[in-house]
């Protein structure tokens, strides 16, 4: 043999008588765990976790329209309408006919001046119902200085039965002239007004003093129902 060949097997033999005092203080190994529990341990630890549950989608809200400052949107304009046919025009009302009566109207006017016995004048007419009469009398007489003066005694009346009474509008011009003094003097009565009289029963208007002299005139009225 060669001393090669001694050295190798020196050295093999050495090894292999200190080989099982190594082996006799390494620390036996821990048993390996059943292939069950090492599986379960794996999946345990390559397992992801769940994923969290998504939120609800959420519904969108319709969009407000843009506020105005205080202006109203204009309405929208109105279908046109059909024209309406014209309403028929009313038929005039007939006049008012009173009563089938008439009535009586006397006016007398008592002229007093100077101590002297009172000149009385009448003026009568008579008048339908809610009609009209009108009597125009006039006199002449000459004026000392020349040409002429008139003197009217006039009357315009309207009367309205109502029952036993008269509902009488007139208007009077009563004129007279005093020739027993040296100057003739002119004057009269005018009236104008609406009176509520007794059929037949007189009632007196107005009584006036002339300014002038002591002349003194009294008018009265009486509206008498002719049935």
């Amino acid at each position: 043999m060669t001393s090669r060949s001694l050295l190798i097997a020196a050295a093999l033999g050495l090894l292999g008588a200190t080989l099982p005092s190594a082996a006799q203080n390494v620390a036996p190994a821990a048993p390996a765990p059943p292939v069950d529990a090492v599986a379960t341990v794996g999946a345990v630890q390559t397992t992801p976790a769940p994923a969290p549950a998504p939120a609800p989608a959420s519904t969108p809200r319709p969009a407000r329209p843009p506020r105005t400052s205080g202006t109203v949107a204009p309405e929208a304009p109105d279908a046109p309408q059909p024209p309406q046919p014209a309403a028929a025009p009313e038929a005039p009302r007939p006049p008012r006919r009173g009563q089938p009566v008439n009535v009586r109207v006397e006016f007398t006017v008592s002229d007093t001046s100077g101590g002297k016995p009172p000149v009385t004048k009448t003026l009568a007419l008579t008048v339908a119902d809610g009609e009209t009469a009108m009597v125009r009398s006039e006199s002449e007489a000459p004026n000392p200085g020349g040409g002429m003066r008139s003197a009217p005694f006039s009357a315009d009346a309207s009367a309205t039965v109502e029952g036993e009474r008269v509902r009488l509008f007139f208007s009077l011009d009563y004129q007279a002239m005093d020739s027993g003094s040296g100057t003739p003097l002119k004057s009269g009565v005018r009236a104008r007004q609406t009176v509520l009289l007794e059929s037949g029963r007189a009632l007196v208007l107005s009584e006036t003093s002339d300014p002038l002299s002591d002349r003194l005139v009294r008018v009265e009225v009486k509206a008498t129902i002719l049935r």
